[in-house]
């Protein structure tokens, strides 16, 4: 019953956006979810401090969103970074995910995986934020142009695997 819910859910969020890769499945306490961001543009997109964010996405009932930091946290570098948005009033929420850069010839791909406990924060003279965690060298910018950006838009990909409480 709980992986035909899942299979609506997904069915639901694919028909809702469809540019958007969407792969949920229910196997005991974890659930889990690709999602395929391509941002169009790249070289002239970002804020004053070179940051890119993806649209909001989600898995279940937790809200995901990724960020590009060109060369923002690490010069000249590409970071990239995963952020879940609801992690909050102290629930920590515990992933396994991986990060991928998608390169025209599929074996330069670069891949990278964590475990990390999202979590809500407090920090001094900030309040309570959402952290991310990531990669501040996920890639050196001069490298993107050996395959990684195709008309000048970059694909990136995120799998989560989520244990739900």
């Amino acid at each position: 019953l709980v992986a035909e819910h899942m299979q609506l859910v997904a069915k639901r969020l694919l028909s809702d956006q469809p540019q958007r890769r969407i792969h949920l499945e229910a196997t005991g306490r974890v659930a889990s979810l690709a999602y395929t961001w391509k941002v169009p543009s790249f070289s002239v997109s970002g804020d004053d401090h070179g940051r890119v964010f993806s649209p909001i996405f989600r898995s279940g009932g937790d809200e995901w969103q990724l960020k590009l930091s060109k060369g923002g946290e690490v010069e000249g570098q590409l970071g990239i970074f995963l952020k879940c948005l609801n992690a909050v009033g102290g629930v920590t929420l515990e992933a396994y995910f991986t990060l991928k850069l998608h390169n025209q010839t599929p074996r330069k791909s670069v891949q990278k995986w964590a475990e990390h406990e999202f979590k809500h924060t407090a920090k001094p003279h900030m309040g309570w934020i959402n952290e991310d965690w990531g990669w501040q060298k996920f890639i050196e910018l001069e490298k993107l142009s050996a395959g990684f950006l195709v008309d000048d838009t970059l694909t990136v990909e995120v799998s989560i695997e989520r244990r739900n409480e």
